[in-house]
């Protein structure tokens, strides 16, 4: 009986890490898409529309496709001629029966 207990305990552990794992690895990744825009000098005055198109287009090159829309994901701010990128969204992974995972990121990169 041990055993099984044992197995239950462990298998419910990897079946978590199996659902939070991968977003983390995608916020992780998006926290370092943020950071190389608000460190990139050439987009410090840009045009809000050039900032958002190089958000979107290193979001696709580092493949973070499934978490959202940008909009939903993150408030790109210009203020006093440096960038701030707010990071707020949630994720919600399906666990079983109706038990839902939901993780919530927030960070702000910036001055």
């Amino acid at each position: 009986m041990g055993w099984i207990a044992l197995l239950l305990v462990v298998g419910f552990a990897v079946t978590v890490a199996a659902k939070l794992v991968p977003a983390y690895f995608n916020y992780l990744t998006l926290v370092d898409v943020a950071e190389s825009v608000q460190q990139d000098a050439k987009l410090q005055e840009a045009p809000m529309n050039q900032v958002r198109y190089a958000v979107k287009s290193r979001m696709r090159i580092n493949n973070i496709d499934d978490i959202g829309d940008l909009k939903d994901l993150m408030d790109i701010e210009q203020t006093g001629g440096a960038l701030i990128l707010n990071i707020d969204y949630e994720v919600r992974r399906h666990l079983l029966g109706n038990v839902d995972l939901i993780i919530h990121f927030q960070r702000r990169i910036g001055p």
